[in-house]
């Protein structure tokens, strides 16, 4: 018997040499080998199974009608008995995928499953296939990868909900980890990256949006000065806020983490500023919506808005024309409608040392537009200063009122403020 199984070894491997000495694809001892090599997937001995594993992929790109026996019989190897022989099989699988880059989504998707094994080796060459997939092919690996982990459909079952959330948690485990570490080798890779995951927000679940973002976008060296990525990551989080309900008060913890993760980015200077500046201006800024809003929650969303409001002129001072237009265009629109935000945060300046230094940011916003403007401040502005004055910087009240002096209608202003 073992002389036998020498005899087959020998005769496989002159078969395999002729084959790879074959210059013409699609000959018949190309095939030949091919086909044997898919029987050898189910030959009782792990050597045989092995070659199998380790020769596919030299030949499975010539043969479209044998393509799906050959991926087949390579994952029937990934399921076998022997450790030695699976750990060849994931292999194979990047073989496969390098040799025809059309079986790259499906191959993707087989070793997220094998991902499940509870052998820590085998899980160490999964890792290492999928990775190489990264590498290989970005975006359709990426793109599987993401359809991971969007959380379980409410129609599956107990059980097959409870599968898909264990493979979701071991998905993300590897984006945060391998995936991330191979990306950031590979740098013409971030981009794909973070460009795959913003896409993936819409589809995430309200309460873990955020979390998601903190923990598996935000650590990625993209993301820590501003690009055109931090931008459209900033876009998918005001496109949560704008689903958000702002009626009822006080505001879920939700929609309270979007607002953070919004100002971060924006105040951060990961992201511009102008796109939630106009998102806070057509959404919260009315006093009918104010109003709805509790005490706390009405400290919060003006507080956020005065230092996204600052956030937008320090990027005046090195916007381009068109781009500057916009900007003063849009705080001045803010600064148009600050008497209700004067007026909401006057009984938290004493108390509140961050209502304090955003009614100073709305000041010098006033400040910064009466430079521009010779109509500005209006006679609503000044009285939502004066009574808010107690709380304020003296020299900023002097810097804003100055201008208006030898405006007979609010001189009376000037008296009762001392100036």
């Amino acid at each position: 018997m073992e002389k036998n199984q020498k005899d087959q070894e020998r005769e496989i491997n002159l078969l395999l040499r002729r084959a790879k000495e074959s210059t013409e694809k699609g000959s018949p001892p190309r095939k030949a080998a091919l086909q044997k090599l898919i029987d050898m997937s189910h030959s009782s001995s792990a050597y045989f199974k092995i070659l199998a594993a380790q020769n596919i992929k030299f030949f499975f790109a010539d043969f479209p009608e044998l393509e799906e026996d050959a991926i087949n019989a390579v994952y029937d190897i990934c399921e076998d008995q022997s450790s030695k022989v699976r750990k060849e099989g994931y292999l194979a699988i990047t073989g496969l995928s390098a040799a025809d880059n059309d079986w790259v989504k499906r191959n993707t998707d087989v070793l997220l499953q094998l991902l499940q094994s509870e052998e820590p080796e085998e899980v160490a060459v999964i890792k290492t296939a999928l990775r190489e997939h990264l590498v290989m092919a970005p975006s359709v690996t990426l793109g599987v990868l993401f359809d991971q982990i969007v959380p379980a459909d409410d129609s599956m079952d107990e059980e097959e909900m409870a599968i898909r959330e264990r493979l979701r948690g071991l998905v993300l485990a590897f984006m945060t980890n391998e995936a991330k570490e191979t990306i950031n080798q590979n740098p013409k890779l971030n981009n794909q990256f973070a460009d795959g995951l913003t896409l993936a927000i819409p589809r995430l679940a309200d309460n873990e949006a955020a979390s998601f973002i903190r923990e598996h976008i935000l650590p990625l060296s993209m993301f820590s000065s501003r690009s055109r990525q931090g931008n459209l990551l900033l876009q998918a989080v005001i496109r949560k806020l704008e689903a958000s309900d702002f009626k009822r008060s006080p505001l879920s913890t939700t929609t309270r983490s979007y607002l953070s993760l919004a100002h971060h980015l924006a105040v951060d200077k990961i992201a511009s500023p102008l796109d939630l500046l106009r998102f806070y201006y057509g959404s919260l800024t009315s006093k009918i919506t104010l109003m709805r809003l509790s005490q706390d929650d009405q400290t919060l969303v003006l507080c956020q808005l005065a230092e996204i409001l600052a956030a937008c002129e320090e990027d005046l001072k090195n916007s381009r024309p068109r781009e500057r237009e916009q900007l003063q265009k849009q705080v001045y629109a803010i600064v148009d409608v600050s008497p209700i935000f004067f007026e909401r945060l006057s009984g938290s300046i004493d108390s509140n040392e961050r209502s304090r230094k955003a009614c100073e940011l709305l000041l010098n916003s006033c400040i910064q537009v009466s430079t521009f403007d010779a109509s500005f401040p209006s006679l609503n502005v000044l009285g939502s200063v004066k009574r808010s004055k107690n709380g304020l910087c003296p020299h900023q009240l002097v810097q804003l009122f100055k201008p208006c002096r030898p405006r007979p209608q609010i001189r009376h202003f000037n008296y009762l403020l001392g100036l």
